[in-house]
């Protein structure tokens, strides 16, 4: 019954160990994330509308020939 309640106990202990630890590496508290990736909106909408004027130019030179 002892070892039951302990290997329960230490699988419980392990999970939330584990699940802790990756919401530490993944948030923006974690010295490891300094150089993360980030996603800024002003820089998306102005390379999407740069993509559609050079889809635009495309379209516009393939209908002139």
């Amino acid at each position: 019954m002892l070892t039951t309640v302990l290997s329960l106990f230490g699988i419980f202990v392990g999970t939330i160990g584990a699940i802790g630890y990756n919401m530490y590496v993944n948030s923006d508290f974690a010295k490891m994330n300094d150089n993360k990736l980030t996603f800024l909106k002003s820089d998306y909408d102005k390379l999407r509308a740069q993509h559609e004027e050079q889809q635009q130019l495309a379209e516009n030179s393939t209908e002139s020939k």
